[in-house]
């Protein structure tokens, strides 16, 4: 079972689950890999090119094959083409935080986005990968390249 993110992380630790669960089910060993990079693509990337006997399965998040092919101009997969969806274990959620000396008016991504565009102070905002889900919120904040 490949995983595109780092071990320990949500998805890795899922798939941890799923195949102590599936043990015995779907094989007599699974064992789960991670390799991570590329915002999950190098995985995609390498179940891909694996022999198609069933051997190598990915487990990931869904926007490497919703989000991605609008995301990225050229992809080396194509989700319709190079992979059958087997099931969908877990439901994701995302969060939205904030530091408590950001005013209590701020208690969602547009909000955040308007007092951002408004008073124009540094701000900072973390997502898991380029393109995927979580990086939409971040879309408000206008990205300057750094001077070197």
């Amino acid at each position: 079972m490949i995983v595109g993110f780092p071990a320990g992380g949500g998805t890795d630790v899922t798939a941890r689950v799923l195949s102590r669960s599936s043990h015995g089910t779907y094989a007599s060993t699974i064992i789960v890999e991670n390799k991570a990079g590329a915002s999950a693509r190098l995985a995609v990337e390498y179940v891909k090119n694996a022999p198609p006997d069933g051997s190598v399965m990915l487990f990931t998040p869904d926007f490497p094959m919703t989000l991605y092919p609008h995301s990225f101009k050229s992809l080396s997969y194509d989700p319709l083409k190079d992979f059958i969806a087997v099931s969908l274990p877990p439901r994701e959620w995302l969060t939205f935080g904030r530091r408590p000396a950001v005013p209590d008016t701020v208690k969602t991504p547009p909000t955040s986005c308007s007092g951002a565009r408004r008073t124009r102070p540094r701000r900072t905002n973390a997502t898991t990968s380029a393109g995927a889900t979580p990086h939409s919120p971040a879309s408000c904040w206008r990205v300057r390249p750094q001077r070197r």
